[in-house]
């Protein structure tokens, strides 16, 4: 069954520069790695919200497993003041399209 896992930190001063670019290196691997993509989106208050899309939840935890070996995920672990949330739902319907860019 298809799942979107949801993220929220909150991100040390001066660092959102790095963990974006952490975080995109990340998910791009995480692509090849058989994830569905991610969105990331900036809040208020230095706090950075994702969603990651996922075909199953078994193809979630296999990439996750091997992310830790990224010179990236250090990186963006480092930005982190705090992870304020992180929750997985399992898809119902999708009807998301494609932003022209």
């Amino acid at each position: 069954m298809p799942l979107a896992t949801f993220f929220q930190w909150r991100i040390k001063p001066g660092q959102h520069a790095a963990f974006q670019a952490a975080w995109t290196d990340i998910t791009l691997y995480l692509r090849t790695q058989g994830s569905c993509g991610s969105a990331l989106f900036a809040g208020p208050d230095d706090t950075f919200c994702a969603v990651a899309r996922w075909p199953d939840r078994q193809t979630r935890e296999t990439a996750f497993a091997a992310d830790g070996d990224l010179p990236a995920t250090a990186v963006m672990h480092a930005a982190i003041a705090e992870t304020v949330q992180r929750f997985d739902m399992d898809e119902v319907a999708n009807f998301w399209t494609v932003a022209e860019r």
